[in-house]
């Protein structure tokens, strides 16, 4: 079960819209989430899950790809408790408006700040096509990221994979009162 944002708001100041021309399932299942011009203003979707789910393997299956997006869209996959408790995989071209960043379009990151090689780990995605997933397996000890072509619940062979990282430090959040977004 989720609620499905709406109002305004950050990150980004943005405008969040419910409207269910902005995110629906459709018969399939398939989730769908739209960045939608209504008038001179632009809504975008955000969808956070009524409850925690806690340690355990977090796949998500993306189907357009990313590196099309406009550079001003950041799309994230993460779990938020607050701004010190989050664990993302995040997707750009605009490399958080740092230039040196441009050509790197994903990113893996446990909060908090500062960004550092321990708590972050930037990538290409060099896509092939619209289907790709990305995954995190969270426990107490680590959190082990992975990217991968296709729609697969596990890497099928090596040949598919864009990126993976292992996060060990002392960010690692603790279960039990983050939300999914």
């Amino acid at each position: 079960t989720w609620d499905v944002r709406s109002g305004t708001g950050n990150p980004g100041n943005n405008n969040w819209s419910d409207a269910s021309e902005s995110v629906w399932v459709d018969s399939s299942g398939n989730l769908h989430m739209k960045i939608r011009k209504v008038g001179d203003l632009w809504y975008c979707s955000e969808i956070v899950s009524k409850q925690s789910f806690g340690y355990g393997e977090y796949i998500f299956y993306v189907a357009s790809n990313v590196e099309k997006y406009d550079p001003n869209v950041v799309a994230a996959m993460f779990t938020y408790e607050n701004d010190k408790r989050e664990i993302d995989i995040e997707f750009t071209g605009s490399g958080f408006g740092n230039p040196l960043y441009m050509e790197t379009n994903g990113w893996y990151t446990v909060q908090p700040k500062p960004y550092t090689s321990v708590n972050q780990k930037r990538f290409k995605l060099n896509l092939t096509e619209d289907y790709s997933s990305h995954k995190f397996i969270w426990s107490s000890a680590n959190i082990f990221f992975q990217s991968y072509h296709g729609h697969y619940p596990q890497l099928p062979n090596d040949e598919y994979l864009i990126e993976q990282w292992t996060y060990t430090g002392n960010k690692n959040p603790p279960a039990g009162n983050e939300r999914l977004h």
